[in-house]
């Protein structure tokens, strides 16, 4: 007897594609490699240095690269913070189709 079913699997889990492959993930501001923080928003990876001192917006250094890969995936800019930054994380209008 196989050890495996006939039967198809429901649904196929998730994978995260850069652990899987064991590859070094550069961070998309600072280029430096060990980047894991994952940001929805930007869908960019940055490493944890980047995120931590984003805490209160991206600072102005970091606009140009959030501008280019927003403007590559077709994705809105975000309204600036109190601090007149762009923010760490934010979500796109409701009737806006990704």
């Amino acid at each position: 007897m196989r050890p495996w079913s006939a039967l198809p699997a429901k649904a196929r889990l998730p994978t995260n594609t850069w652990a899987s492959r064991g590859v070094a993930t550069v961070c998309a501001l600072c280029e430096r490699k060990n980047a894991h923080q994952v940001v929805a928003a930007y869908r960019i990876v940055v490493c944890a240095e980047c995120w931590d001192l984003a805490a209160e917006g991206w600072p102005t250094s970091a606009e140009p690269v959030l501008f280019r890969t927003l403007a590559k995936q077709g994705l809105l800019i975000a309204d600036r913070n109190e601090a007149n930054r762009l923010p760490r994380d934010y979500a796109p209008p409701a009737d806006y189709a990704l």
